[in-house]
């Protein structure tokens, strides 16, 4: 790519600068061509009128016998000795004329000297014409002068000729300063058109390697083309692509081993209990078991069985979805107060078989916060599930609100068992809970669950614990005012 983008450049480049160069060269040469005829004709015409009028003068003072012959001679030798070109004059009838020391022509006349003597006589003024065979090279350029005598009539016409030579050379000069522009702008070009060539083609060979390791995968390729211009907008673009589709392979990751994650934790968990599962239907089936009050144990374990398989997979369908970046929760201002004192009613009856009180401490009735009223009262039964599994019969769990300004705790207080130093800083693992008795039938997907609630909340949840004394967790809410509407 980079040799066809140079050369094609350099052609394209030399192109233009050839073509200006020869228009604006053969333009220059018009033009200085056409100014230096002007100016030699301009010379010519004020060197003839100037000789006319000496000349007109000299005859009338001859005529009259002012002036002697042999001064008269030796001015006009002295004139056409002096004169840029040759000297000849000539009568109205196109005879010429011999005065003094000035010539008869020897060769013809060029033609249309004859309508240029007409015009002395008719016109009565100086006259310039060029007579040429072609634009650039002008055989001669004549001016001709009325002589007059002593009464002003036109007595002859004087012609001063003067090949054009000097003007050829002057035009050949042009030609040549146009050919060396030529050759000038053709080395330019491929200088110039070199070092555009590398300022083009340079980024867009980075792109180009860029999107070639996309197309194989490495979405941390980076073009590296820091340019204010159209080309620098394009690689900051395929720049923007490679981020984004490495934040898409991220993505895909992650969700990948997510799936990955629940297929082998729901193989894992799922293992145990639909063995012990069919064991029991099993032994149902096979009828050893006859006894009326054998056989509604093993029914009830069956059922015990099938509603912990139940459980667990809401759980593990429910952790799942709260890891998901896509899966979104409806949030909205909504009063903490009233998640808190629901929550507490729809737990009481849990409480009450242990004959545990459920203790909320609010000073507050009302205080705003952002969240999903569903999701936040999801979160607080998972931690008063957990006090009560771990708390003594007959003690109380106290649900503290503590507003602090624009800040809010909420502690739940238990006097269970505590948790051991090595293994709090386990407990919102996946699957990590307590083998006590207390936790037997545990998935281990509660406390995930509510971390998880509590990071897309984003509140800051904490848990304390002292073994045999209890444990503390705590949730800090941020105030927010409702929007007028």
């Amino acid at each position: 790519m980079k040799n066809k983008i140079a050369k094609r450049l350099t052609l394209y480049f030399i192109s233009v600068l050839l073509v200006f160069a020869l228009i604006a060269g053969s333009l220059f040469s018009l033009m200085f061509a056409r100014h230096t005829a002007d100016v030699t004709a301009k010379d010519m015409r004020e060197h003839a009128e100037s000789i006319a009028a000496t000349l007109s003068h000299f005859i009338a003072n001859y005529v009259q016998g002012e002036c002697q012959g042999g001064g008269f001679k030796s001015y006009t030798r002295f004139i056409a000795d002096a004169a840029t070109g040759d000297l000849f004059l000539f009568d109205q009838n196109y005879g010429p004329v011999t005065l003094g020391e000035m010539a008869l022509p020897d060769t013809d006349l060029p033609e249309g000297a004859a309508a240029l003597i007409d015009r002395v006589y008719e016109e009565n003024d100086v006259i310039s014409e060029s007579f040429s065979t072609s634009l650039f090279h002008a055989d001669n350029l004549i001016a001709g002068a009325p002589i007059h005598d002593k009464d002003g009539n036109v007595l002859y016409a004087l012609l001063l000729c003067s090949p054009a030579g000097s003007i050829d050379h002057a035009q050949q000069d042009t030609v040549y300063i146009l050919a060396a522009c030529l050759s000038i702008a053709g080395i330019l070009g491929v200088i110039v058109s070199d070092i555009l060539s590398h300022r083009f083609v340079t980024p867009l060979n980075r792109m180009m390697d860029t999107t070639t390791q996309l197309t194989q995968g490495n979405y941390d390729a980076k073009t590296n083309v820091r340019q204010n211009d159209e080309i620098g907008t394009l690689a900051r673009h395929i720049d923007t692509l490679a981020q984004e589709l490495a934040a898409a392979e991220k993505e895909r990751s992650q969700l990948e081993q997510m799936r990955q994650d629940f297929f082998s934790d729901i193989s894992h968990e799922l293992r145990t209990p639909i063995a012990v599962l069919k064991g029991n239907a099993e032994l149902l089936q096979s009828g050893i078991i006859t006894e009326p009050a054998k056989l509604q144990s093993a029914y009830d374990q069956l059922s015990a069985d099938a509603t912990h398989i139940q459980h667990l997979v809401n759980d593990l369908l429910e952790l799942t979805r709260l890891q998901n970046p896509h899966f979104t929760i409806d949030m909205a201002v909504i009063n903490l107060p009233d998640v808190l004192s629901d929550t507490v009613r729809s737990m009481r009856q849990a409480a009450q078989k242990k004959q545990i009180t459920l203790q909320l401490e609010s000073p507050v009735s009302l205080y705003p916060v952002l969240g999903d009223y569903g999701r936040l009262r999801q979160l607080m039964i998972v931690l008063l599930d957990n006090a009560i599994k771990f708390s003594p019969e007959q003690s109380v769990i106290r649900i503290i609100v503590t507003p602090d300004g624009e800040r809010c705790a909420v502690s739940v207080v238990d006097q269970g068992t505590g948790i051991e130093p090595q293994a709090l800083e386990h407990i919102f693992d996946r699957y990590f809970h307590s083998r006590s008795r207390h936790n037997a039938g545990g998935s281990g997907l509660g406390l995930p669950i509510a971390k998880e609630i509590a990071l897309r909340h984003n509140l800051d949840f904490t848990c304390t614990s002292e073994v045999g004394k209890g444990t503390c967790f705590t949730l800090v809410f941020v105030r927010q005012e409702p929007q007028e509407e």
